[in-house]
């Protein structure tokens, strides 16, 4: 699994020393977690992204999608699914509110 609290998708590495250092992809304050669990009879797989900011707004953007299998004896499971929100937050009063949209096949 890996989750950055801390990611910027605009700060690509540019030299090794980026990855070293920390600073490859990191400083914009997005969310972005992409998380892999592959097994023999269950296997999950997610990535999401989090722009809190939209154009230095406090509107936030959050995107996601999700694979899941699981191996019955005598079935299978399968399922695959995604997630659009937007959400407004209300920085003086540390309140936030968020609407989405969710699809599972």
């Amino acid at each position: 699994m890996l989750d950055e609290q801390n990611f910027d998708w605009t700060r690509y590495p540019t030299s090794w020393d980026d990855f070293v250092s920390g600073r490859a992809w990191r400083g914009a304050g997005e969310h972005f977690r992409l998380e892999a669990r592959a097994g023999t009879q269950v296997q999950r797989y997610l990535a999401s992204f989090t722009e809190p900011y939209i154009w230095d707004t406090p509107v936030s953007l959050g995107l996601s999608g999700s694979y899941f299998t699981r191996q019955y004896r005598d079935w299978n499971e399968q399922r695959t699914g995604g997630r659009v929100s937007l959400g407004y937050q209300w920085v003086e009063n540390d309140l936030s509110t968020a609407i989405a949209y969710r699809v599972k096949t």
